[in-house]
C-alpha cells in the first residue's frame, strides 16, 4: 500500500509540472456547469453496533477482557458524481458506499465465581450500504465553492446473516430519510484545494428478522432433537441517527483529472422501535414447548472510518 501511495504522489508531482501551462485557461470556463465523476479507494474499518451490544450483555462477571476487534476491515470502491452550476449558485452530488465484513471476531476472556473462560467470538456477516443525494446552494456569490449549504436524502440498507450448521439467522433493515449538508472547498495553492464536508442524517425503515435453530440433545436414552424459531414483530422499525464527516486534499491536473487524498468518518446511533420479538422452542426429551420474549433488541453505534485515495474526471 505504501508503494502505491508513493507512486501516485510522484506521478502527481511530475504531471503538475507538465500542467502548469494549462492553468491560465481555467478562469475563462469558471462559470460553465461542470460534471465530475469519480471513484475512491477506501481502506475502511467498520465497528458494527452488534460488537458493543455483545459487550454489554455480560452479567455476573467480576473481571473480563476483550481483545482488539479483528476482521472488521474492508477495501472498498465508493462511487460519486458531482454537478456544479456556478452561474445559478447550486450543485448536486451523489455517493454510494458499500461495506461488508464477513468474519469479524474478538477474544473474550473472563473470571467469575463459577470459573474462568476464554473463547473466540464471531459476529454475524455484516453488510451496510449508504446512498446519498444532496442539493447544495452556494452562499457566497464571489467565491461560490467556499461555502455551500443544502438538504439531501439518504438510504441505508443493512444486512446481517449467519449459517453455522445448527442455526440460520438473517436481519435486514432498509431505511431512508433526510439529511442536512455543509460543504466547503478552500483554495490553498494553484489547483490544490482543501475540501471539508459534513452531513447530519436521520433514517428509518422496516426491519425483517428470522432465526431458526435445530440441534440435538445427547441423553442416556439416545439423541433427542431441539427446535427453536423466532417470531418477529412485522411493525418493528430500525432507526439510524448520525453524521458523516469527509476531509480531503484535491489536486486538479490537465483541467479534467482530479486526485484526492482524504479521510472519511461515519458515525450513527441505531435503535429499534416497536420491538417485541418472541421465541418459540420445543425440546423433544421433555416434550415441552417454551414461549418467551427475546431481549436481543438492544441498539448501539455503527462506526465506519478510513483513509482513501480518489480519482475523478471532470467534464
Amino acid at each position: 500500500m505504501k508503494k502505491i501511495y508513493k507512486t501516485i504522489l510522484i506521478s502527481i508531482f511530475l504531471i503538475s509540472e507538465l500542467n502548469a501551462e494549462n492553468n491560465n485557461n481555467e478562469d475563462k470556463n469558471s462559470n460553465k456547469p461542470k460534471l465530475e465523476i469519480g471513484i475512491k479507494s477506501l481502506n475502511v474499518k467498520f465497528i458494527p453496533f452488534e460488537y458493543k451490544r455483545d459487550l454489554s450483555e455480560s452479567t455476573g462477571i467480576y473481571f473480563e477482557n476483550y481483545s482488539q476487534f479483528k476482521g472488521n476491515r474492508d477495501s472498498i470502491i465508493p462511487f460519486f458524481v458531482k454537478y456544479k452550476n456556478p452561474e445559478n449558485n447550486f450543485s448536486l452530488e451523489f455517493q454510494y458506499i458499500n461495506v461488508n465484513i464477513p468474519r469479524a471476531n474478538y477474544i473474550h476472556s473472563y473470571q467469575s465465581l463459577y470459573g474462568d473462560s476464554i473463547s473466540k467470538r464471531y459476529l454475524d456477516n455484516t453488510e451496510r450500504t449508504d446512498y446519498k443525494l444532496n442539493i447544495l446552494y452556494h452562499i457566497l456569490n464571489e467565491k461560490p465553492e467556499l461555502l455551500s449549504l443544502g438538504l439531501g436524502i439518504r438510504k441505508i440498507d443493512r444486512l446481517t446473516n449467519s449459517n453455522n450448521g445448527l442455526s440460520i439467522s438473517e436481519e435486514s433493515i432498509k431505511s431512508h430519510g433526510l439529511q442536512i449538508a455543509a460543504k466547503s472547498q478552500i483554495p490553498l495553492i494553484d489547483n490544490l484545494n482543501l475540501n471539508i464536508g459534513f452531513e447530519y442524517y436521520i433514517t428509518q425503515g422496516k426491519r425483517y428478522y428470522s432465526n431458526k435453530i435445530a440441534a440435538n440433545s445427547i441423553l442416556a436414552n439416545g439423541i433427542r432433537p431441539i427446535f427453536q424459531t423466532n417470531l418477529s414483530n412485522s411493525n418493528t422499525l430500525g432507526i439510524f441517527q448520525g453524521y458523516e464527516f469527509d476531509v480531503s486534499l484535491s489536486y486538479q491536473f490537465f483541467n479534467s483529472l482530479k486526485f484526492y487524498l482524504g479521510y472519511y468518518y461515519n458515525f450513527s446511533k441505531f435503535k429499534y422501535q416497536n420491538y417485541n420479538d418472541q421465541t418459540l422452542r420445543y425440546e423433544d426429551f421433555r416434550n415441552t414447548y417454551y414461549y418467551f420474549q427475546n431481549n436481543r433488541g438492544i441498539g448501539g453505534s455503527d462506526i465506519i472510518s478510513g483513509v482513501y485515495l480518489g480519482l475523478s474526471y471532470n467534464y
